[in-house]
């Protein structure tokens, strides 16, 4: 799959509260600056929509 360029995490982070405006429910977390890297890391690495490939934590079985 060949994804588009990638935008900065400070474009993602000046995005974020027009894509949750005030009243969003939990507005507040949706727009910090951890969820903007969040995301950014979602994007560098391919996860997402579609794409076979996913990020999350990692569980221990021990």
């Amino acid at each position: 799959m060949t994804l588009p360029a990638l935008p900065t995490w400070n474009d993602i982070h000046a995005r974020l509260p027009v894509i949750f405006p005030d009243g969003s429910a939990n507005r507040e977390r949706l727009v910090w600056e951890i969820s903007a890297k969040t995301i950014f890391v979602m994007l560098y690495t391919g996860a997402v929509e579609g794409a076979a490939f996913g990020c999350g934590p990692i569980r221990s079985r021990a």
